[in-house]
């Protein structure tokens, strides 16, 4: 390795950026350089959120995966898992991962500002070789590469002083989304800037349709030739006295001969409504939520929305829960974390707790099927176990039995 790579190598272990105000300010700001679309409209992820559609899908991915519980958890050598309440990983991930955030405004930052833009990072803290904070970077500042031998480091910018600082891999825990390289996501306003800027430059129309009287304009005219200051005069006398929706259907007197021609063309003729309407369908594709989510109910029914809504579990959230539980995973372990068995992975039992009657006919076919005990189920309802052990205890239904000989005798 070469120079700058042995520099790094030390750091690694040694150096830490810590608490935010140090070197960075405004953990919060998504936007980066600007893409200007043939619209005419310069494409950021600040004005890409603007989008009400835009902001309610990335809203919709960062808080669902913030409300699930995550969990580092551990291999039992008989099969199955329990909680490692007890390895240090435990509280910074289930609780909180910094002195100032808990581990839902976390996630929820992180996975926000991976859902527009691709990619979210945040510095590994570490003391004695082991972390000890997560703190959530400005993923504009963070560029990745690769030195001369292929190894991937991060340089980061300070946003504060301007300083530069190298950090190896194991100190950075990125969120990516789809990537086309392996190390950067794919950010959707630079990639889709071209559908957002119609998007934007739809709403900015609108904004100027209905903010002068939903009347797209008109012309003054006389037969009687005006200077070039009268000109301007009565364009600005005219626009003063009528122009705004607060002064739309006024009465107008016109003098010295002045014609008004109006340039009549509503919202739907202009095609305004069908635009937005377009917009929500073609952000649901990019974000891959279902309409209804962005209230968009249009096509919706009872039936299509919970099959649309498990098909936003499976399609959409599970991609994004197996990259973060995975990257986790390679990036917050050592090997020998991993040969004890330490994994972290989320609850997704979680995105049932809103719906109680599918949780209820959850517990009840894995209780009597003799998936779960009472315990495990009161156990995830935040209950108490059952006295004397009697929670404990698996169904076996009588209908059902071991094949082969030698099997145990069922229970009742």
């Amino acid at each position: 390795m070469g120079i700058l790579a042995n520099a790094i190598e030390r750091r690694a272990y040694v150096v830490n950026l810590g608490h935010p105000g140090r070197y960075h300010e405004g953990t919060a700001k998504w936007i980066g350089a600007g893409t200007t679309s043939d619209a005419g409209v310069s494409v950021t992820a600040t004005s890409a959120m603007k989008l009400t559609a835009v902001y309610c899908g990335v809203r919709i991915l960062a808080e669902s995966v913030a409300h699930l519980p995550l969990d580092v958890l551990r291999m039992l050598k008989g099969g199955g898992a329990e909680k490692a309440i007890d390895d240090p990983l435990y509280p910074l991930l289930h609780d909180a991962p910094n002195s100032e955030m808990t581990s839902a405004d976390w996630l929820e930052f992180m996975m926000g500002c991976a859902a527009i833009n691709g990619v979210a990072y945040s510095e590994i803290e570490v003391v004695d070789g082991r972390p000890v904070a997560f703190w959530p970077l400005p993923w504009e500042n963070v560029q990745p590469f690769r030195l001369d031998d292929g190894t991937l480091v991060y340089k980061y910018t300070s946003v504060k002083d301007g300083r530069v600082f190298y950090l190896d891999q194991r100190r950075v825990l990125p969120f990516r989304g789809f990537s086309m390289n392996g190390y950067t996501g794919m950010s959707i306003w630079q990639h889709f800037a071209q559908s957002l800027g119609v998007a934007i430059a739809t709403e900015e129309h609108a904004a100027r349709f209905f903010g002068s009287g939903a009347q797209l304009g008109g012309i003054l005219s006389t037969d009687s030739p005006l200077s070039q200051k009268a000109r301007a005069n009565t364009k600005e006398a005219w626009e003063y006295a009528q122009a705004g929706i607060g002064k739309a259907h006024r009465t107008a007197v016109l003098d010295s001969g002045l014609k008004w021609t109006p340039i009549t063309l509503d919202a739907e003729k202009s095609q305004l409504l069908a635009s937005r309407k377009f917009t929500v369908s073609e952000v649901a594709r990019i974000l891959r939520v279902p309409p209804h989510k962005l209230m968009d109910l249009e096509r919706a029914t009872f039936s299509n929305i919970e099959q649309q809504s498990l098909d936003f579990v499976t399609d959409t959230l599970m991609p994004w829960l197996v990259r973060i539980e995975r990257r986790m995973n390679m990036s917050l372990f050592t090997a020998e974390d991993r040969k004890r068995g330490l994994y972290v992975k989320f609850n997704v039992r979680g995105l049932l707790r809103g719906d109680m009657a599918a949780r209820s006919a959850f517990y009840v076919s894995g209780v009597n099927g003799g998936w779960f005990s009472p315990d495990e189920v009161r156990e995830w309802e935040d209950l108490n176990p059952q006295p004397d052990g009697v929670g404990k205890v698996y169904a076996r239904p009588k209908n059902t039995d071991f094949v082969g000989t030698g099997a145990p005798p069922a229970t009742a």
